[in-house]
């Protein structure tokens, strides 16, 4: 008797190593600046404000091309969105966190069709963090994505040790977490955001 081995489909993530050109725009957004944030964050960061995408570059050189490469890995998003037109994505915010010792994003989900996260300085490495802990418990200073099972059982994808300049590109909903860190007085810095389905305006490119 042939068996038939069936596997649901699922959704993922994008991982992405940015490149030093895409950096250098990311730190004059930085440096640009907006308006404090922090009341809008689920944790305890120190100091989280809104930053400009100057000149749409990353919208345009590196998230839209993410939006697309994501419709042929997995599928296009936005069309789970019920609307009554076709509508374009747009980049609706990006803001950078400025994360001290102690400090945590717990699990949350972010409002959009897709979200990122980029780490820009990571100043302890995981060894450094966990050094006596146990193996499956080890998660100072993690970024940790969580997801059901098809049995419903939560499971867990951690980050550990990521190098500075990865980005990950993921479903707003997909449940995630920050841990962490200890006994370092430097500032882990990061920059997250969301695109969402832009209803005002079509001068965006179209999702596929």
């Amino acid at each position: 008797m042939s068996v038939r081995v069936i596997r649901p489909p699922n959704v993922g993530w994008l991982e992405k190593k940015l490149s030093p050109e895409e950096m250098r725009h990311l730190w004059k957004c930085v440096e640009a600046g907006g308006n404090n944030c922090n009341s809008h964050l689920a944790g305890n960061i120190s100091n989280s404000h809104i930053i400009p995408d100057l000149n749409d570059r990353l919208f345009y050189q590196t998230l839209l091309p993410l939006c697309n490469e994501y419709s042929q890995e997995f599928k296009n998003l936005a069309f789970e969105t019920s609307t009554n037109q076709t509508h374009m994505l747009a980049l609706d915010y990006m803001w950078v966190n400025e994360q001290k010792a102690t400090e945590f994003q717990p699990n949350h989900e972010h409002n959009g069709v897709y979200s990122f996260v980029v780490w820009m300085k990571i100043p302890t490495t995981f060894e450094e963090q966990n050094r006596g802990a146990v193996t499956n418990t080890a998660r100072r200073g993690c970024f940790e994505f969580s997801y059901a099972s098809i049995l419903g059982k939560s499971l867990q994808y951690p980050y550990d040790n990521t190098p500075e300049g990865t980005m990950l590109f993921f479903p707003s909903k997909l449940i995630h977490t920050v841990y962490p860190f200890y006994n370092c007085d430097e500032t882990r810095i990061s920059i997250s955001g969301n695109l969402v389905i832009d209803t005002k305006t079509s001068i965006h490119v179209k999702p596929n």
